[in-house]
């Protein structure tokens, strides 16, 4: 499978943001599935600065960006992927103090990945489910509301009411719990 990278924004001081497109070869054609912006700008850091490797043997190209006098500055790639449409969150979802990332789609169903150290993530699936109701004018959010040190998850309306649902389980290794 192939990706055509391209730099994006000329001109503006956050040049360097790439916009990705996987090559998804069918009955000899090609058919490009665009993923959208993969990385930002950088402050610093023009198109001609980037290049991806895997510099750390997971199989995963990593995000360099190279200076003028050969520095090199690395961004590791985690595999950790919101689809279009999705937002990415960041809490302590276990109490161990250290966020965890949560991937939000649109009905506001959630996967998330619980932090287990420098460069370890662990993929527990979904802890919650989404709802059938209109959270176009909402926004999801993850934080402590009632002191257990565990995120809990929050629909913010437009209108400023709050739904909250408790972090009623325990996210630990190997376990898959709700939110």
């Amino acid at each position: 499978m192939a990706f055509l990278v391209s730099n994006l924004m000329q001109g503006s001081p956050y040049c360097g943001a790439v916009k990705a497109l996987r090559n998804t070869l069918g009955d000899g054609e090609r058919n490009w599935e665009d993923l959208g912006t993969i990385a930002p700008g950088i402050e610093g850091v023009s198109g001609d600065m980037i290049r991806f490797a895997d510099m750390d043997g997971d199989g995963l190209a990593d995000f360099l960006a190279i200076s003028n006098d050969g520095s090199i500055r690395m961004w590791k790639n985690l595999g950790i992927i919101g689809a279009k449409g999705q937002s990415m969150h960041f809490a302590d979802l276990t109490g161990d103090g250290k966020d965890d990332i949560i991937s939000v789609d649109a009905k506001g169903r959630a996967r998330a990945w619980i932090n287990k150290g420098v460069d370890q993530w662990e993929s527990i699936g979904e802890i919650a489910p989404g709802f059938d109701k209109d959270l176009s004018s909402a926004r999801i959010e993850f934080a402590d509301v009632n002191g257990d040190k565990k995120a809990n998850y929050l629909i913010i309306y437009g209108g400023g009411s709050v739904d909250q649902t408790n972090n009623r389980r325990c996210v630990r290794a190997n376990r898959q719990a709700g939110v």
